[in-house]
């Protein structure tokens, strides 16, 4: 197995999926798409689309999950490691993430990523979930999901800020209550 032509067939089919429904992606198209055979790819790559879309899954959580799994907490906050730390590497998928993120190219996969980084979050959760008499599988996964939603508006610009500048950002963004974004007009 080539890792060039293994890569070219993710991408091909990524090339595809910005422009097509991707129920209707068949790998014909990828093969097509890809410049090689269907049978190559039958073969020696994947046997189905899903099998392409969990070897995505796969490539994301092993780049990112390497990089949160190392947060030491007396090293910075969750929220310096995910700007300064996690953000560069996300930003080097962002094609593939802008994607992921505005198709219908994969159902599971808002799943997938909560369920990947719920266990990093839930134990840096302190003693607020008890205070706002919440569970913290609750907190835990509505942190989950800010986070995604951040990260995922600003991967979906056309022309997403590098992950130096959209650092100093998210970590404003997630300083701000929510409240302060609404004007309170009395």
């Amino acid at each position: 197995m080539t890792i060039g032509t293994h890569e070219n067939i993710i991408n091909a089919f990524f090339r595809i999926a910005a422009k097509k429904d991707a129920r209707l992606i068949t790998m014909s198209d990828i093969a097509a798409e890809a410049h090689i055979s269907r049978q190559a790819i039958y073969q020696k790559h994947f046997k189905t689309i899903d099998d392409i879309i969990n070897e995505i899954h796969q490539i994301i959580y092993q780049n990112t999950y390497s990089i949160l799994s190392k947060f030491d907490p007396s090293l910075s906050t969750l929220n310096e490691y995910i700007a300064y730390k996690l953000l560069p590497k996300l930003y080097q998928y962002r094609d593939w993430l802008k994607i992921l993120h505005s198709s219908n190219i994969d159902y599971n996969w808002q799943n997938f990523i909560s369920e990947q980084y719920l266990p990093i979050i839930y134990p840096h959760l302190n003693e607020i979930s008890s205070q706002l008499k919440l569970s913290k599988d609750f907190l835990a996964l509505f942190i989950t999901k800010y986070y995604i939603t951040i990260i995922s508006s600003w991967l979906l610009q056309d022309v997403p800020m590098p992950p130096e500048l959209f650092g100093k950002y998210f970590l404003q963004l997630v300083d701000i209550p929510i409240n302060d974004y609404f004007i309170n007009k009395k």
